[in-house]
């Protein structure tokens, strides 16, 4: 079985979120130029999501969405990423996730929309 060092897995997740961060500037660009309700929708999810992620790490909600992309940057950069934590979902259900997997989540939502 192939086991990805976390220095490996650490550079590849934060490049994930760079990539991440370029698309959703393409996205913020071409939604200047297309005033359509429904992406705009979809984009405001996105950040959302993200936002609702990170104040399961951090108690202190940044106020924009640059804040919030640096603060997922700095997490990944400096805490462990096989820690997990539990935390609850908007319908009341616990889990449990390691940071690799919920930033791994955040990427590929972002990737999907």
């Amino acid at each position: 079985q192939y086991k990805l060092a976390m220095d490996d897995l650490r550079a590849w997740l934060l490049e994930g979120l760079e990539y991440d961060s370029w698309a959703n500037e393409r996205w913020d660009d071409a939604l200047r130029g297309w005033p359509s309700e429904s992406a705009q929708k979809v984009r405001q999810h996105m950040d959302l999501a993200q936002q609702t992620w990170l104040t399961r790490f951090e108690p202190n909600r940044p106020e924009t969405a640059e804040e919030v992309r640096a603060a997922w940057r700095h997490i990944v950069a400096t805490r462990e990423l096989d820690d997990s934590f539990e935390y609850t979902n908007r319908r009341g259900e616990t889990f449990r996730r390691s940071l690799a997997q919920v930033v791994l989540h955040l990427i590929n939502h972002g990737t999907y929309h």
